[in-house]
């Protein structure tokens, strides 16, 4: 019994004194995320494109009576995204 309780206490001590570890692989994954995110991110012109689409889209997908509500927000999220598909391949 006190063995188990000696080498429980043991783990303990090695798992409170990895903190720097634990630190140094949180900081490791964080900046590979901000490297990936900044590698994916859409290009100036891919922005602008995007920009007027949704602004077009939006005003059409509202005309046609579709509303952001509780209830039909997934068909309005599918209107937008089939609007803004036409539009992207429209301006390319």
């Amino acid at each position: 019994m006190k063995k188990t309780r000696d080498r429980e206490a043991k783990i303990a001590y090695k798992i409170g004194q990895s903190w720097g570890q634990q630190i140094m692989a949180v900081t490791i994954g964080m900046l590979l995320t901000m490297i990936i995110v900044w590698v994916t991110m859409p290009s100036e012109d891919q922005r602008l494109i995007n920009r007027q689409c949704f602004a077009a889209c939006k005003i059409k997908i509202e005309k046609e009576g579709y509303s952001m509500s509780f209830f039909s927000g997934p068909a309005y999220v599918d209107a937008i995204k089939e609007c803004h598909a036409e539009c992207a391949s429209a301006i390319k």
